[in-house]
């Protein structure tokens, strides 16, 4: 048993000569009271878990419970809905609709008065440039 320990010890320092390895050393001992200040308590967490959900659940039921108020039951009748003479195609105005219509009154003519148009100068005729004194040019024509 000796010499299978030993042979295991040396296997053991062979691979953690290797560069890649990472080995603790013999004096590591396993120490409850350093891991519980980094780690929080399992139990812990379940429990406030459980808490949380159990005020959510009574939260719930105290609400669904107070909430159950009667409706009131329409009369179909009062409705809106169901009266026919505001729902008529003349909104209960029907008496005004149904009146004859008032004789048309003709227009009063008025006298048209006979209003000469008033005598537009004639408009100048354009002739051109004026003729020079001395003449048309040569060769020229108007």
């Amino acid at each position: 048993m000796e010499a299978q320990l030993d042979l295991l010890e040396a296997d053991l320092s062979t691979a953690c000569d290797d560069p890649r390895a990472d080995c603790s050393g013999d004096g590591l001992q396993s120490d409850a009271s350093s891991d519980a200040g980094g780690v929080i308590n399992t139990d812990l967490i379940i429990i406030i878990l459980g808490v949380l959900i159990l005020a959510a659940l009574l939260g719930v039921m105290f609400t669904r419970r107070g909430g159950a108020a009667a409706v009131p039951k329409w009369d179909e009748a009062t409705l809106p809905s169901a009266d026919t003479v505001a729902n008529s195609m003349y909104g209960g105005a029907q008496a005004i609709f149904q009146q004859p219509l008032a004789p048309a009154i003709p227009a009063p003519a008025l006298p048209t008065l006979a209003i000469p148009a008033p005598a537009l100068p004639a408009a100048p005729v354009y002739a051109g440039p004026p003729l020079p004194a001395t003449g048309l040019p040569a060769g020229w024509t108007m």
